[in-house]
């Protein structure tokens, strides 16, 4: 277990907006939930709000993913869920519906989940050619299945 220890700063833009949070304190990923009523239409996507901003750390991003049990049983798939350190906005999740009937989200529902993780500071080097690998340039399906 890390002895590192973050503080994200939040702010409630709704009274009854949730603060992000973890079911189980092993669990890597801080639970996000709606504030309002919404539907996903069948077969298409919508902006689901959360009511609330943060201060992402420097040197840090969040990252939006799926709930598994939403993936798994409902065909509930979040979609472009990056958050820089440097944006104060609402927190929104771009939820995508993946079947053929309307989805209805009720406020407080658990709709997403939220990774905090480092970006380190990355220096691309333009070169002639690459390091040989195991794989060479294999793509997609080029290792068996």
């Amino acid at each position: 277990m890390s002895d590192q220890s973050l503080t994200i700063k939040f702010k409630k833009l709704q009274y009854l907006a949730k603060m992000p949070c973890k079911a189980h304190s092993t669990d890597a990923g801080f639970d996000l939930f709606a504030s309002e009523n919404t539907t996903i239409p069948a077969r298409g996507n919508a902006l689901v709000h959360l009511s609330i901003a943060m201060v992402i750390p420097d040197g840090y991003c969040a990252i939006i993913k799926d709930r598994s049990g939403l993936a798994v049983k409902n065909c509930i798939y979040t979609r472009a869920g990056v958050i820089d350190s440097a944006y104060r906005g609402e927190v929104k999740v771009v939820i995508e519906n993946g079947t053929n009937n309307n989805y209805e989200v009720e406020e407080g529902t658990k709709i997403a989940q939220m990774l905090i993780l480092p970006v380190p500071a990355i220096t691309f080097e333009e070169v002639i050619s690459l390091d040989e690998s195991d794989r060479g340039t294999g793509g997609f399906g080029s290792t068996g299945n």
